[in-house]
């Protein structure tokens, strides 16, 4: 919006005649004049330098925005890596600065978006103000919600009894499966419920003669349950 805003100053002013969306340049120029209202609005003017904020070493640039002055001011980068824009916290424009970048980069953490935040800004108590943004977020709050925690239930008797191999036996059908030659077949699965061992029986059908031979067949085998 601010970048529509100063198209329309440009245009006024008949600086520029561009058609189409607002150029890189104008939203950048409107941002800038985002920070300078933020800026008014926190330290009460553009005179002097705020009180409690000369150990950061702040200056004032060609456009009166107060900036940070880092150790990488000899570093060929941009002007905001190198000297970022300072900005107060708990303001309505810094909350949606962080909410954007923490967007943009899948929701990042607050140590990744801290360190994006600063290439272009350095917010006063930036951990704080990263911290509440993204509690607030919902996609975060529900991918980082624990989940449920149910306390087991005891084993049932026939569970834990000391007891011989597939003496307590479920069963069940797995199928269809196709052989080579395009026939079709199921498998009798019994399962012993106290050691987990496993018998598997193949049937040409599901109806109860193919099951009661292949439960003899398992009984021959395993012994009866």
């Amino acid at each position: 919006m601010m970048g529509w805003i100063t198209r329309f100053i440009d245009k006024c002013r008949k600086t520029t005649f561009e058609s189409g969306p607002p150029v890189p340049r104008q939203v950048d120029a409107g941002e800038q004049a985002i920070f300078k209202l933020i800026q008014i609005q926190a330290f009460g003017g553009m005179k002097t330098i705020p009180k409690g904020l000369k150990d950061l070493n702040v200056f004032k640039d060609e456009i009166c925005l107060f900036r940070v002055k880092t150790r990488l001011c000899n570093k060929s980068d941009t002007v905001d890596f190198k000297t970022p824009i300072l900005l107060p916290n708990s303001r309505t424009g810094v909350e949606q600065l962080i909410r954007q970048i923490h967007m943009e980069n899948n929701h990042a953490g607050i140590q990744t978006t801290v360190g994006i935040l600063r290439e272009q800004v350095v917010i006063i108590q930036t951990k704080r103000d990263v911290r509440k943004v993204i509690r607030k977020c919902v996609t975060c709050r529900r991918i980082n919600t624990k989940s449920a925690e149910v306390i087991p239930a005891p084993l049932p008797y026939n569970q834990v009894k000391d007891a011989k191999t597939f003496q307590v036996t479920g069963v069940d059908f797995a199928g269809i499966l196709i052989l080579k030659n395009g026939d079709k077949v199921w498998i009798v699965i019994f399962t012993c419920a106290i050691y987990r061992g496993v018998h598997l029986e193949k049937v040409d059908c599901i109806n109860t003669e193919d099951f009661l031979m292949a439960f003899n067949r398992f009984v021959s085998r395993r012994g009866r349950p």
